[in-house]
């Protein structure tokens, strides 16, 4: 029998002959060492030893290099048909002039307290269990390892709130300076001026035991396609609050978990919220 997360600690414990207390022990010291990952925290390894700021594997080409290939097309077939039944919006269709992404260099906020608590509605409004208690969104096995927080600015103040879908409560965290929260992500001028003007972030995170506990590292697939539903009601329900959103892939996760987070969370998306224009 071999610790390859098909065997539980009790039959572990039966193999080896040693007591359960002290072969955990034992597995954690291992998992301290890197002999030994436990699926539930793979998280820890994938944000910091293959897919952190700074990556451990640079690039290998420029921004020019990698924009100058070509856009992949499938070789060998013909250039298709094009129906215009397929390709023409539907009438009224406002995804394209309302849902885009919010442009960095444009956002801006009125009063930031009033985003503040707009922003905890977007939250709480894309999170909100229906009355079957199935949340807007599918989950695998229903393990529903998405949470919602919440960075609201008051002040040159930042509140950290979790936004909790199960009991309707929002609670305060904790707080962080501007400085504290502009070093969590990759430099950029215009991320810089958008939060010194007051934009909110949510950040979208998980919580791995339960659903690595089910399906193993699968679990890790399921959870970004969720992650990525979540985001997806995030875009499409800002409008109706007046608010523009836009994701933000270039962060320290590191740094996000030290400054926003409570350690057993991964942080998967930041995104930042602000008034949509002629709001």
């Amino acid at each position: 029998m071999s610790c390859d997360g098909r065997s539980l600690l009790y039959e572990l414990s039966q193999s080896s002959q040693l007591p359960a207390a002290r072969l955990s022990d034992l597995i954690e010291a291992l998992c301290d060492v890197g002999g030994l990952v436990d699926a539930s925290s793979m998280w820890r390894w994938w944000c910091t030893a293959i897919a952190s700021n700074p990556p451990v594997f640079p690039a290998n080409m420029t921004a020019e290099q990698a924009y100058a290939l070509p856009v992949w097309t499938l070789d060998g077939y013909s250039s298709g048909s094009h129906d215009p039944r397929v390709w023409t919006d539907l009438p009224g269709n406002l995804t394209s002039h309302r849902r885009n992404s919010l442009d960095l260099s444009s956002a801006h906020v009125r009063d930031s307290d009033e985003l503040g608590r707009r922003t905890l509605s977007l939250a709480a409004r894309v999170m909100r269990p229906r009355s079957d208690g199935h949340l807007e969104f599918s989950s695998a096995g229903a393990m529903w390892p998405i949470y919602l927080w919440a960075v609201t600015q008051s002040g040159g103040v930042s509140t950290v709130s979790w936004v909790n879908h199960w009991s309707a409560t929002v609670t305060a965290y904790k707080h962080v300076d501007y400085a504290r929260l502009l070093s969590c992500f990759v430099r950029d001028d215009s991320l810089a001026t958008a939060l010194a003007a007051g934009a909110a972030v949510i950040v979208i995170t998980a919580q791995m035991d339960r659903v690595c506990g089910k399906y193993g590292n699968r679990g890790w697939s399921y959870v970004l396609i969720e992650a990525g539903q979540v985001l997806a009601h995030l875009e499409q329900n800002a409008s109706s609050l007046g608010l523009s959103t836009r994701a933000l892939g270039g962060f320290y996760e590191a740094r996000v978990q030290e400054v926003v987070l409570p350690e057993d969370l991964a942080p998967l998306l930041c995104v930042l919220v602000a008034d949509e224009q002629g709001a």
